[in-house]
């Protein structure tokens, strides 16, 4: 499990929040519109769960993303308390 506060400001581009990757691991980035997008990746298996939430609006927001490589659509994304998950790519090998 990875939180933060955040307060990410409207810049057309990806921004970095956190990760932890050589060839295995785990990445969270806004979207150039503001939405999270966190990623596992481990050897052939790469999934990346979407945002649903915009969080350019200049409030300050809590945010906590789960990573679970066991199960297929294993990263559950929050937003201020409330699941915010999107779109799902991707599928883990439930024996990873």
């Amino acid at each position: 499990m990875n939180e933060a506060v955040i307060r990410p400001l409207a810049t057309g581009r990806t921004a970095g929040l956190l990760g932890k990757i050589a060839s295995n691991g785990y990445s969270v980035h806004i979207t150039p519109d503001g939405r999270l997008r966190a990623a596992l990746n481990y050897g052939k298996d790469n999934s990346q769960r979407l945002g649903k939430t915009a969080l350019t609006d200049g409030a300050w927001h809590h945010v906590l993303i789960e990573f679970d490589s066991r199960k297929r659509d294993g990263i559950t994304a929050y937003v201020d308390g409330r699941l915010d998950n999107g779109a799902w790519t991707g599928a883990m090998s439930t024996t990873a």
